[in-house]
This record gives C-alpha cells, sequence and structure tokens, in this order.
C-alpha cells in the first residue's frame, strides 16, 4: 500500500542515519517524510509508481514550492525538499533541477532498489541471507 510504501522509504531512511518524522494526514502539503541530518531537513514526499508512470516536473515544482514557503521561517536550518519515487523522473525534471537555488533530492527506483538492497540482500537473490 501507499502508506507501506512510506514506511518502508522512512525505514531505509534511517539506516543511512537519517532521523525520520511522518507527516500524518492527507494535508501534508506534499510532504510525508521529514529526514533529518546534522544540518539539514528534507521534506520528501513519496510516491510509489509504476515504472510507466514518471515523475512529472509539476509535481516536483511542487515540493520546491511548499519548501521554499517554510524555509524563512526556519531560518536555523538548511531545507530541501524531495521526492522518493518507485519510478524515474521525467527529463524537464533534470532541467528545472538545474535551474533552481536550492537543488530539490530527487531518488528514483534504481536508487531505491541498490539502497534497499544493501539491508535486505535477498532481494538481490541471495536467499541464505537472514
Amino acid at each position: 500500500t501507499p502508506d507501506q510504501f512510506e514506511q518502508l522509504v522512512g525505514e531505509l531512511l534511517e539506516k543511512l542515519n537519517y532521523s525520520v518524522r511522518w507527516v500524518p494526514g492527507g494535508k501534508d502539503g506534499g510532504i510525508d517524510i521529514v529526514a533529518t541530518s546534522a544540518e539539514r531537513d528534507y521534506l520528501i514526499d513519496v510516491k510509489r509508481y509504476k515504472a510507466s508512470n514518471p515523475v512529472t516536473v509539476e509535481l516536483v515544482r511542487g515540493i520546491y514550492g511548499v519548501v521554499e514557503s517554510i524555509a524563512p521561517s526556519r531560518p536555523d536550518r538548511i531545507l530541501h525538499g524531495g521526492i522518493i519515487t518507485s519510478s524515474r523522473f521525467t527529463k524537464e525534471v533534470e532541467v528545472f533541477k538545474q535551474t533552481v537555488r536550492r537543488r530539490p533530492l530527487l531518488l528514483d527506483g534504481e536508487w531505491l532498489r541498490k539502497e534497499l538492497a544493501n539491508f535486505v540482500p535477498r532481494l538481490h537473490g541471495d536467499r541464505g541471507a537472514d
């Protein structure tokens, strides 16, 4: 389910040494997870899409706008928006990413599969792992 996918992504981010807070409910401005490191906060929208359904630039612009509206109220933190997806991003997303001051974190299905495999080896066929 979408909720289980968000939980999986959150648990992965915790394994990658981020402090993770879920944003409950549907009125989250597109933010599902806040992942925090020592000096940065990543406001992340999690998208469980099929590979044939890429994340569009409109979604990325939306997350970027949310972060830009919040950033002035958090001058002590570096904020970045982000999308983690099981799919991929359109070419327009890459163009947009290069044009903005505060670069969004964009992690696709290929990244997700590789990172999950680091923590769950059987995803790559290693049936002997715990």
